[in-house]
């Protein structure tokens, strides 16, 4: 599938309770980076790769991102929205896309910008006839573990490599079935990872690593080192140069 056919849902609905009180005036997804919403960061990013029909899942005060976008000029993409209330769970976000696509769907979070390749993570998605295709990234643990039985010390592991989600996924069309109202009902993001452990029960559930870039945040600390390095994703040389 070329990257222009297929479409991408951005969840942007939640409060960012961290972040207030910045995020008691608006949502998490307009918090500023370099003058520029860390969402449109990421829509402007990944346009550039050629996606371009975007569907903002939107929740807590997601007026203020319609009129936001509404007021951006030249946009090199489409932009819809999906609205499942402000108390929805991230997976009932996600359900609420069923009927807004054929066969699959990129989802991604919209507080998280990364420079994955997105063809070739399609291509990893259609190689393995996957149903549902999640984003890891390797981070090294910079502690040394220790496995301790009956106070001895059985293990220890010098500074580990473990592999976590980075927030975006490839689902096909055929995986919404398994969405049950058990799971849709679920507060935040509990149903979705109920979800990913029915479909690793079904042998559904597949992994693609990217070995790039990944900026997200949830404190204020964490988003001033988010301005900091978010000229890296741009190769730009001031700070100057974003949101012109």
């Amino acid at each position: 599938m070329k990257l222009e056919e297929i479409k991408v849902g951005v969840l942007c609905g939640g409060k960012g309770v961290r972040l207030k009180p910045l995020t008691s005036l608006i949502p998490k997804a307009l918090v500023l980076l370099r003058d520029k919403p860390i969402v449109q960061h990421s829509l402007d990013l990944y346009s550039k790769q050629g996606l371009k029909d975007f569907i903002l899942c939107i929740g807590y005060k997601g007026e203020i991102i319609e009129e936001y976008f509404n007021s951006v000029e030249d946009k090199p993409y489409n932009i819809s929205y999906s609205k499942s209330g402000e108390d929805a769970g991230m997976l009932k976000r996600i359900y609420d896309l069923k009927d807004k696509f054929d066969r699959d769907i990129i989802i991604t979070y919209g507080d998280t910008i990364n420079n994955i390749n997105f063809q070739d993570l399609l291509k990893f998605h259609e190689n393995n006839k996957s149903q549902a295709t999640i984003v890891s990234r390797e981070i090294e643990n910079p502690f040394g573990l220790l496995d301790i039985q009956k106070n001895k010390v059985r293990k220890f592991e010098e500074k580990p490599m473990f592999t976590y989600y980075i927030g975006t996924m490839v689902l096909n069309k055929k995986v919404f079935d398994y969405m049950g109202k058990e799971l849709l009902d679920k507060k935040d993001g509990s149903g979705v990872i109920l979800f990913f452990k029915k479909l690793m029960d079904l042998g559904l559930l597949h992994a693609y690593l990217h070995k790039g870039k990944e900026l997200t945040f949830n404190t204020r600390a964490q988003m001033l080192d988010a301005e900091e390095n978010i000229i890296d994703y741009y190769n730009l040389p001031e700070k100057n140069g974003l949101g012109k």
